[in-house]
């Protein structure tokens, strides 16, 4: 696993977790009964960056556990194009 993400209560209780490896960015806020994921690249917060990357996955176990294996590939489409973004 690439990320160490809080659990699915963290998210079920309304909270926002952001996170990063390198330049990789990513923010997970619950809205409702979604989970609504957003990465961006670079030394920027979430609110001054340019968005690359958005979806939504469902707000229970399945759902983040999908969350988590969408930002891994979104890290790994990172490590190829490299510092080109």
């Amino acid at each position: 696993m690439i990320f160490d993400i809080v659990g699915i209560n963290y998210f079920v209780s309304k909270n926002v977790f952001t996170g990063s490896k390198e330049q990789f960015n990513f923010r997970i806020a619950p809205v409702e009964d979604i989970l609504e994921v957003a990465t961006w690249y670079g030394m920027l917060c979430y609110q001054k960056s340019d968005i690359l990357a958005r979806n939504t996955f469902e707000l229970n176990q399945q759902g983040l556990d999908a969350c988590i294996a969408w930002l891994e590939e979104q890290y790994h489409i990172y490590k190829i194009q490299g510092t080109e973004i």
